[in-house]
């Protein structure tokens, strides 16, 4: 679970999930990506453990031993499609549901239904992993031609 210390609105849906997971028997970790800003939100989930870092190997490390992210955080949402790990998005902004649509992947408001997560997360539907390739050749490309290779 990837939450935003700003997004407070987001937290009831969160919690309930990782209530959920839990009683499932289910480890679930909660990421603080700007620990000054998330910190506090990520300690509220009720997660089995926090990490709070803005090292992106650790983060990335963290996100590729997972089945299944949750993320308000966009970067956690990127972090997951680089890691091949299924994700969901709540889009508190454009930029979220766009990166979800982009990869074909659920995009659901701020204040989703703690059960329709619980299934998206049962369920570990991948978003669909050739738009999320197409996306990482357009993003190498552009690379290539920033760099002036």
């Amino acid at each position: 679970m990837a939450p935003r210390g700003d997004v407070t609105e987001s937290l009831p849906a969160l919690q309930a999930l990782v209530k959920a997971l839990r009683a499932e028997g289910r480890r679930v970790l909660a990421l603080a990506l700007m620990p000054a800003q998330d910190g506090a939100a990520a300690e509220a989930l009720g997660a089995d453990e926090v990490l709070q870092s803005a090292d992106p190997q650790q983060l990335l490390d963290a996100i590729a031993a997972s089945d299944f992210v949750v993320g308000v955080r966009l970067h956690a949402l990127i972090l997951a499609a680089a890691a091949g790990v299924p994700f969901a998005g709540l889009s508190y902004d454009p930029k979220v549901s766009g990166f979800c649509t982009d990869c074909r992947a659920p995009a659901l408001g701020v204040e989703p239904d703690p059960q329709e997560l619980l299934r998206l997360v049962r369920s570990g539907g991948p978003p669909d992993w050739a738009a999320v390739a197409a996306m990482r050749a357009r993003a190498e490309q552009s690379f290539d031609w920033v760099l002036g290779g």
